[in-house]
């Protein structure tokens, strides 16, 4: 298990850096020590193996140690950021809620609102000057917590619905994940990785630094106001990024940065822009991946490796499980025809959804993994995913997927962020809505010349948003369910331009 596997290391590379968390630097040494000295505290709570510890800590430093030590000691983790959070979620058989001393002050009454009887554990302040200079003998394999399993964490993930998919990822398969997960990304001891500050409750927060640390490398974390000013302060050799991410880094490089020597990136949780994407080669790396993936499976099964635009929409399946696109009937689609995307399902990856049934049954099927996306296989085996499979638009009475349509607006207006939608209005007429998100205004003339050339329809209509509804948790990826009936209920939108075609 990670706790091992980090013990391991301690022994034979103490002073090798572990974690570099808001640019301060901590020994696999003081890493093992802290664990160690963590259990030991939660020991002597008595806390029951087998149940729920919610824990309520934004430091992520303070969140691994403290995640880690309840697993250790058998417990199921799951990392909140309030209360509120936490009592939406509706974890069973919560054993305690924990903060640490330093967030309990810093927000007092922070756990008056739980809906819970549950055990309230203040962790003390672990002073690093006051750990052994040597490394603590760990029972790790006869110690107090050798007869309990290790325990799982739960990842949690709003969706675009607002219906929360609650995740175990349980400890029985914890080395597999991270030797999976190191191999997939070649990650060894001389990786240094920086995660940013993704959440314990995400895929890439919760999966991505265990994988690391198995194999005895470095993870920083940054949750300082500096993290993409200092980015590269720390001499990292990979990173992990979402669109929003990268573009946030790729403005604060300024014009005149240039490409990082031995710097490797991935990009996920979106689709990538063209500009973005040529920006990253220009000042960041020429060694930049593209992957799909999802928070139920390990690792991600599409890659694709950036050197033209077309491998920002056509992605590489892996060789390490069947990947299918099926039609209606639930047979496999012939070559450039578009059906359902499923991905076979393995002894590491998510089955099922906690206290969802009806969720777990239709999402998991006949040994697979149905994301909702729709997809098209070409004739050299790779895969452009198309969209969701709900999220279709209706141009002259015909069903056409909806990606394709808002990348090529994207990139021909240069905005942000597009969604494309299609139904009836207020007044009952069928009408086609782009939702364009920018913070610049946008000439009518270039509309219309986007419309006739992108949308086939009597009635298109576009909206400028500032900031499309997003989910707070996770990628903050676009809630189109809502937006799209904001933007049917509302047509007065002073911003809003119809135009005929």
């Amino acid at each position: 298990m990670i706790v091992n596997r980090i013990y391991e290391w301690a022994k034979c590379q103490p002073e090798k850096t572990a974690v570099i968390w808001n640019h301060v630097s901590v020994s696999y040494l003081s890493f093992a020590n802290a664990i160690l000295a963590t259990i030991e505290f939660f020991q002597q709570q008595n806390l029951p193996t087998g149940r729920a510890a919610i824990v309520l800590v934004d430091d992520l430093q303070d969140a691994w140690l403290i995640i880690m030590a309840l697993r250790a000691l058998g417990l199921n983790t799951i990392s909140v950021t309030s209360i509120p959070a936490a009592n939406a979620l509706k974890i069973r058989d919560v054993a305690c809620i924990v903060i640490t001393q330093t967030e309990a002050a810093a927000r007092p009454g922070l756990v008056r609102t739980a809906a819970s009887d549950a055990k309230i554990v203040v962790v003390p302040q672990l002073h690093r000057a006051d750990l052994p200079t040597t490394l603590v003998t760990a029972p790790v394999d006869s110690g107090p917590w050798s007869g309990s399993p290790f325990g799982g964490h739960i990842l949690y993930t709003s969706g675009t619905t607002g219906a929360y998919k609650k995740i175990m990822m349980s400890g029985e398969h914890e080395d597999q994940r991270n030797s999976a997960r190191a191999r997939l990304y070649s990650s060894n001891s001389n990786t240094i990785g920086h995660f940013i500050d993704f959440g314990l409750w995400t895929g890439i927060g919760f999966k991505g630094p265990p994988a690391i640390w198995h194999v005895g490398g470095c993870v920083v974390l940054n949750q300082s106001d500096d993290r993409f000013e200092n980015f590269f302060l720390d001499g990292i050799t990979v990173a992990h990024l979402n669109p929003p991410m990268l573009k946030d880094l790729l403005q604060t490089r300024g014009p005149l940065a240039h490409p990082i020597d031995g710097f490797e990136l991935f990009v996920g949780g979106g689709f990538l822009p063209i500009d973005l994407a040529e920006q990253s080669v220009q000042k960041l790396t020429d060694r930049s991946t593209l992957y799909y993936s999802a928070t139920e499976l390990i690792p991600s099964p599409l890659w694709s490796a950036f050197r033209t635009k077309d491998d920002l929409h056509w992605l590489m399946p892996t060789t390490e499980r069947l990947i299918q696109i099926i039609d209606e009937n639930g047979q496999e689609c012939a070559t450039d025809q578009e059906g359902e995307l499923r991905f076979q399902l393995s002894d590491i990856d998510c089955t099922h959804y906690l206290d969802d049934e009806e969720a777990s049954a239709r999402i998991f099927r006949d040994g697979f993994f149905y994301p909702g996306d729709m997809a098209v296989r070409r004739q050299d085996g790779r895969i452009r995913v198309l969209g969701r499979f709900a999220d279709v638009v209706i141009l002259r009475g015909l069903k056409t997927a909806v990606a394709p349509i808002e990348q090529a607006i994207q990139r021909d207006l240069n905005v942000e962020e597009v969604c494309v939608f299609s139904g009836l209005n207020k007044q009952g007429y069928e009408e086609v809505v782009v939702a364009i998100q920018s913070n610049q205004e946008i000439e009518k003339s270039k509309l219309e010349v986007v419309a006739r050339k992108f949308l086939p329809s009597e009635r298109v209509r576009f909206t400028i948003h500032r900031e499309f509804p997003r989910t707070e948790t996770g990628m903050r990826k676009i809630k189109r369910a809502l937006l799209k009936k904001l933007l049917f209920e509302d047509t007065d939108r002073q911003a809003d331009l119809m135009i005929e075609t």
